[in-house]
């Protein structure tokens, strides 16, 4: 079921056992938390635990949810996890034990920007809803709420680069340090299909160290690749080495090698 914006998500909160929100890529965490919080709403989040590089959810943090729900709740409890996309299979399959025996007055609720690393069984069990992105009108007015002296090319990138994503619109209306480093990663972007093979490659060396933000710069190249694929069909090929790359990069692929084996070619003039 697709929903037009946040304000329906408290509702569906409260009369869902299992709801599984799925937002598009930085549509805002933040925005969501906002909505749902309330006296009765516990939050759990991704933290870097012992040994580990990144932030996720454990078994460890579902064990907790586990002593939090054993305990007889007098009110309605809404309990939130964010981010469950960085949830693995085990803390997965633990989840879908304290579901079978679920705490009285208790309501789950998965916030998620990749439903594809769910589980099959989690998605089965939880009511499945898409928050759909903002209109454009509706995203230029928010940036211009939240700062009127925009100037028209700031407008333009911050349309470019979050239209529809009210989190991300935020960061970049009121941060002019975020929206210069963003309009920076477009700007790389643009090297990658309009660049020669040195630009290319002196890129892919600058980026061999920092695996986000190659990923974010191929994400912003494949962007401005499917405008370009409008008006000229014969750029597929470039597209199709876009989305590999990216793939690659996501599964951990050398970065360096990969931006460099998959971009130099079908370079636009």
């Amino acid at each position: 079921m697709n929903l037009d914006g946040l304000e329906q998500l408290p509702k569906i909160t409260a009369k869902t056992h299992f709801a599984i929100f799925v937002l598009p890529r930085r549509y805002g965490i933040n925005e969501v938390r906002a909505v749902l919080a309330a006296k009765n709403t516990l939050f759990l989040e991704p933290k870097v635990h012992e040994k580990q590089k990144t932030a996720i959810i454990n078994v460890d943090d579902i064990a907790e949810l586990e002593r939090v729900t054993r305990t007889k709740q007098k009110n309605s409890l809404s309990i939130v996890l964010l981010s469950t996309e960085t949830m693995g299979e085990a803390p997965q399959n633990k989840f879908l034990k304290l579901l079978e025996e679920p705490g009285s007055n208790i309501h789950f609720v998965f916030i998620t920007e990749n439903p594809s690393n769910l589980l099959p069984t989690v998605l089965s069990r939880g009511q499945v809803y898409h928050i759909k992105k903002l209109s454009r009108a509706d995203s230029l007015k928010l940036a211009k709420n939240l700062n009127p002296k925009l100037e028209t090319l700031a407008l333009q990138q911050i349309m470019f680069l979050a239209s529809g994503l009210p989190g991300e619109i935020k960061k970049l209306a009121t941060n002019d340090k975020y929206l210069a480093e963003r309009a920076e990663l477009v700007a790389h972007a643009k090297t990658l299909l309009q660049g020669g093979d040195e630009d290319i490659l002196l890129l892919a060396n600058q980026l061999k160290d920092h695996r986000v933000q190659a990923i974010e710069i191929i994400d912003l190249a494949v962007v401005i690749a499917k405008e370009i694929l409008k008006k000229n069909p014969g750029f597929l090929e470039k597209l199709s080495a876009l989305e590999t790359t990216y793939e690659q990069l996501s599964s951990n692929a050398n970065i360096r090698l990969a931006v460099a084996a998959n971009l130099l070619q079908n370079v636009v003039e």
